[in-house]
């Protein structure tokens, strides 16, 4: 009986399989660059746009949290959006 599993008696196979995953570990790469690309793309669009119109494109916050930002410099906010410790209705 023979330790060797059957694929290591085909090199083709394993010669095969080496290439995919070479290929693989490429497009990978490949995946990660143009992601990084993308995020670039969109953060200087992002800062065109707000060079031009003055209008903050994505300012990192939830609807919530804008929500509540907005009416907290509208005067509709909590106690704690203006120092206060409890948050009254």
């Amino acid at each position: 009986m023979s330790n060797k599993s059957e694929v290591d008696n085909y090199p083709p196979v394993l010669a095969a399989l080496k290439f995919q995953k070479e290929r693989l570990d490429q497009l990978e790469r490949h995946v990660v660059k143009l992601h990084k690309l993308c995020e670039k793309m969109v953060t200087s669009l992002g800062d065109v746009v707000e060079a031009v119109s003055g209008v903050e494109v994505d300012d990192r916050m939830t609807d919530i949290e804008a929500d509540s930002n907005a009416l907290a410099s509208a005067g509709f906010g909590t106690d704690e959006d203006y120092g206060g410790e409890v948050e009254r209705l």
